[in-house]
């Protein structure tokens, strides 16, 4: 039996010249992010809010302003005290006055 072989044409290899440039790694993961320190805000008084002194994300510390509270509803209640006209007792912090 006999073997035939092709003759393949001789091919010549080429190079080409690297290419340098900056390269910036970068992925994509998933996950959340959770705050190191959180408080709970609760009103002393009760009332509607006119304002949001704050943004969210901002850094707050002791003392900052962070809502204005309509005053209306706390008025009328401190006025309904010094008048004698409802009877109020102090119930302690998160209520603001509670009838007796």
């Amino acid at each position: 039996m006999f073997h035939f072989t092709p003759r393949l044409p001789k091919i010549s290899p080429t190079a080409a010249q690297p290419v340098k440039r900056t390269v910036t790694d970068w992925d994509e993961f998933t996950g959340r992010f959770e705050a190191i320190q959180e408080v709970q805000v609760r009103a002393r008084v009760g009332g509607f809010v006119n304002s949001v002194e704050f943004k969210d994300g901002a850094i707050v510390r002791a003392g900052d302003l962070l809502y204005i509270i309509d005053p209306r509803l706390f008025e009328a209640a401190t006025g309904q005290m010094t008048t004698g006209t409802v009877s109020h007792g102090w119930v302690g912090p998160g209520s603001m006055w509670a009838v007796l």
